[in-house]
């Protein structure tokens, strides 16, 4: 014959048992402005990077890297975090074209191969921003790819392609053939 368990409340043995464990998880703040202004660019957290940028005031180097090589700007680009990356490309000295140590990659490429970024507005005024400020559309990464082919949308595709072309363009690759038709003209009726 089968027992049946007591269904008194006092026999705890055939009551469901509820596990609390606790885990300490300790925090460590960036102390330094420095500190804080990288980890608020990879946070997009525009208030910290105001507050480090205002407290450090002119000594505060925008383009000091952390101990992976990255810098503030480099971080904002990475994560998509445009508000953060739009306040960097304000700040004086700011160098739009410093690459990082380890993938020797630049602000716009970090922003076109990103896998932090995850959606393609985000990335298209990360991209947008950046081309605004003076990044080279023409820079390769590592594999000599250029931004334009490091994406998969094709309306970044086509700006960055746009802004190549722009850059190449006002390198002097072209002639303006119509002011030496000017010149031409102008002696011609002086000799009449």
């Amino acid at each position: 014959m089968a027992m049946t368990p007591p269904s008194h409340p006092t026999c705890l043995r055939h009551q469901p048992l509820l596990l609390f464990t606790t885990t300490i998880v300790t925090i460590t703040l960036p102390s330094t402005a420095t500190e804080r202004l990288i980890a608020a660019a990879r946070q997009n957290n525009l208030d910290l990077l105001n507050e480090a940028l205002q407290e450090a005031g002119s000594t505060l180097d925008v383009n000091t890297r952390d101990a992976v090589g990255h810098t503030a700007l480099l971080y904002a680009a990475e994560f998509g975090a445009v508000a953060c990356l739009t306040s960097l490309l304000q700040q004086p000295g700011i160098a739009i074209e410093l690459r990082d140590r380890l993938q020797h990659e630049t602000s716009l490429l970090h922003s076109c191969k990103s896998t932090h970024i995850g959606n393609d507005a985000t990335r298209k005024a990360c991209v947008a921003a950046l081309l605004q400020a003076g990044a080279n559309p023409s820079v390769r990464d590592g594999s000599g790819r250029l931004p334009e082919e490091l994406v998969e949308n094709e309306e970044i595709r086509q700006m960055l392609r746009q802004a190549r072309m722009t850059q190449r363009l006002g390198t002097g690759d072209i002639v303006d053939d119509d002011d030496d038709d000017d010149d031409d003209e102008s002696e011609g009726e002086a000799s009449d």
